[in-house]
């Protein structure tokens, strides 16, 4: 019995729920080879970056021995067996720290990034934004200048403020307005020093790519529903150009989709615009070389979201916050059977 005073069925119920708590996790690591915990336990497996564990537990067991030495000889070949354990660990097996095995940054082919001068009528936007992920911690932290006259052009020329139907030509209008940031000289700063921290700080291409999903989400750029918006009219459907969310520093998935996918591009980067009816929501796919590909699949946290001439493309969470390369959500998983919702900006 758990106790003299609960009964035989909360007994009975608390014994299912655990054994049925056991086999969903069981179902969970059969049917995703990648679950958090599966890879947790194949680093454990493989001594990966336990060093220090190991070396507390063996401080435990010998604390142990004393202890049943002095009270209790029954628990005591416990602890001795956990000591010696403990002690051919850390005398034997290689417990070095984790390294994710990734490869150096290849450099795309990009036009170089020119000196911008302060526009005549500016506004400064700050942005401090961090991750964690693939092995490495990072906060990073820049300003850069608005030229208010090119973004009130913007604002004008956007497609989604000309038509009511914001879903006529829907693809032509985000193609357009992609190519049309290319030539964001706001963007070209953001990519410029994200490119410059790389490099600096040693980071690989999937290790950049996260510098790049991060700077989107909150709360460096902060969720915002369209209609909530009265700089954009609070519109019901807008997107904004990836300058307009610069200067706003808010908006809602598309938006922030769209973001991502300038300073994608202005980095090199391919990437797929992923907008889908289905799943009310829009985030972006971005393409994952082959060599780091096959370098990286055991820490990436999902198979690829979509392939496309053989080549892997991995789902963007641009919404909400901390979210990973690669790391699918119920959305994705949604648009993932969608194929409407792919807009191909590779060729763009």
């Amino acid at each position: 019995m758990l106790g003299r005073d609960v009964g035989y069925l909360a007994n009975a119920a608390v014994i299912y729920i655990l054994i049925l708590g056991a086999f969903w996790l069981a179902l969970q690591l059969i049917y995703d080879p990648k679950h958090p915990l599966l890879i947790f336990l194949r680093m454990l497996n493989r001594r990966t970056g336990i060093e220090r564990l190991d070396l507390i537990a063996l401080i435990i067991s010998l604390i142990g021995i004393y202890v049943f030495y002095q009270a209790s000889f029954f628990l005591l070949p416990i602890a001795i067996a956990m000591a010696i354990g403990h002690s051919v660990s850390l005398l034997n097996y290689d417990a070095r720290a984790w390294q994710v095995p990734v490869q150096p940054l290849v450099v795309p082919d990009i036009p170089p990034f020119p000196d911008v001068p302060k526009p005549a009528e500016a506004e400064e936007r700050k942005f401090e934004w961090q991750f964690d992920a693939f092995g490495i911690y990072k906060r990073y932290a820049t300003a850069i200048f608005i030229d208010l006259a090119r973004l009130e052009t913007l604002r004008k020329l956007n497609p989604f403020a000309q038509e009511e139907d914001w879903l006529y030509r829907y693809e032509e209008k985000i193609k357009a307005m992609a190519k049309t940031e290319d030539e964001s000289l706001e963007v070209s700063e953001i990519a410029k020093y994200i490119r410059a921290q790389t490099e600096q700080d040693g980071l690989t291409n999937l290790q950049e790519m996260q510098a790049i999903l991060a700077f989107a989400q909150a709360p460096n750029i902060e969720y915002q529903l369209d209609e909530e918006c009265e700089e954009i009219g609070n519109r019901v459907e807008y997107h904004r150009y990836a300058t307009e969310t610069l200067y706003d520093k808010r908006g809602d998935c598309d938006c922030k989709a769209m973001l991502a996918v300038s300073l994608f591009r202005r980095l090199g980067y391919q990437v797929l615009f992923l907008s889908s009816l289905k799943a009310a929501h829009a985030a972006v796919a971005v393409q994952v070389d082959e060599k780091e590909f096959q370098a990286s699949a055991d820490i990436l946290p999902s198979d690829w979201f979509y392939q496309k001439d053989s080549k892997h493309y991995y789902f963007c969470e641009t919404t909400g916050e901390g979210f990973i390369v690669g790391q699918l959500t119920e959305d994705a998983e949604i648009m993932k059977t969608d194929y409407e919702a792919v807009i191909d900006l590779t060729t763009v």
